[in-house]
């Protein structure tokens, strides 16, 4: 049986996309904070004069720095995402949606009214 997707609803695809961008800008932001803690502590132990200490920093970042990460990326995704899934209805809309086709095999009765019962 084929179906088509014609549209898709866009509040769906802005929660889908901030929550996936959100996840990938924590853990590059766990990234980001580990590296600066790291190589900050090793500047700060090697060099003669006094500089910032990158120690206190770099506790206080691996709280604060994700969740920027996680936020900035959840917002930008969250807006590419919305705009292509307006890109998307739109040529939907025009020469037609993305076809699926969907096979019975090995399904009983119940299993098969279930599964097209949403059509």
């Amino acid at each position: 049986m084929n179906f088509q997707i014609k549209r898709f609803g866009l509040w769906s695809i802005l929660r889908i996309g901030f929550c996936l961008s959100f996840i990938l800008g924590l853990i590059t932001g766990f990234f980001w904070a580990f590296l600066i803690s790291v190589f900050g502590n090793l500047l700060h132990s090697n060099l003669p004069v006094q500089t910032l200490d990158f120690g206190r920093i770099g506790m206080i970042g691996f709280f604060f720095i994700p969740l920027f990460f996680g936020l900035l990326y959840g917002f930008i995704g969250a807006f590419f995402s919305l705009v292509l899934g307006v890109f998307y209805n739109l040529v939907a809309s025009l020469i037609g949606g993305l076809e699926l086709e969907i096979s019975k095999k090995g399904l009983d009765k119940e299993q098969e009214e279930r599964m097209y019962h949403w059509v």
